[in-house]
């Protein structure tokens, strides 16, 4: 029975383990996709920027 329970916990362990590996993956890849944008919406401010001076030279 005592091996039973630890083999129980073992793989729960194991479980919460790997749950937590893949939020902290997970968090890791929102991270760069809110950086990317952040990155894309600065191109665009800029090359709007540069259009906008274009047209009105």
């Amino acid at each position: 029975m005592q091996a039973t329970l630890n083999a129980q916990t073992s793989w729960m362990t194991t479980v919460n383990h790997l749950e937590e590996a893949c939020d902290e993956v997970w968090l890791a890849r929102m991270w760069e996709v809110e950086n990317l944008e952040n990155h894309y919406r600065a191109c665009q401010d800029q090359l709007f920027s540069y259009l906008k001076k274009a047209i009105n030279h």
